[in-house]
């Protein structure tokens, strides 16, 4: 009869530890519907302030500009946080920041939730003039593979190597080959 207490002091059998008086929480969703659609509704927000911020030619190399893009009422979960946050930062020179908001910024946004509620406001770092990034390179030749333009591509990387073997050819003895 006590044979299958384990040491949690509740029933447990041989099938992956789980029986028929456990929950199984394996499918269960980590974001809800409404929670996707805020989370959506970020990346649609951050997509827009991009666009504008990288077309402006006013912004001085080398510097920082801040956007205040969500106030609390735009509640992300845990989730899609994570996930909002990863898609900004695989965007060349951005990132994102949360903080806080204090009693009277809560007041002055109409929120009435006691629990913590967060502002998020993302950063655009201007690259300084004249460096082009291999980062942003792989990412615009990324972006040109997916619309199925994969020979400007092979040609690009072709031109680099050539680049390359005439800087190595002009620098040394031409030998630069290691031999093992």
């Amino acid at each position: 009869m006590f044979r299958n207490l384990g040491f949690r002091g509740g029933f447990y059998d041989d099938f992956n530890g789980f029986n028929e008086f456990r929950v199984n929480r394996r499918n269960w969703a980590d974001k809800s519907d409404a929670a996707q659609q805020r989370e959506d509704a970020a990346v649609s927000a951050f997509e827009k302030v991009r666009a504008e911020m990288e077309a402006r030619k006013d912004l001085k190399p080398g510097t920082t500009e801040t956007v205040p893009l969500l106030k609390p009422s735009c509640h992300l979960t845990d989730a899609c946080w994570k996930a909002f946050r990863k898609h900004v930062n695989k965007n060349f020179g951005w990132s994102t920041k949360r903080r806080v908001a204090t009693e009277a910024e809560k007041k002055a946004h109409g929120e009435t939730r006691k629990a913590k509620v967060y502002f998020v406001d993302v950063k655009y770092k201007v690259s300084p003039k004249g460096e082009y990034s291999l980062v942003r390179m792989f990412s615009e030749l990324n972006k040109e593979n997916e619309k199925g333009e994969g020979s400007k591509v092979v040609r690009m990387f072709s031109e680099l190597n050539k680049e390359n073997e005439k800087e190595s050819s002009k620098a040394g003895n031409g030998s630069n080959k290691r031999s093992v």
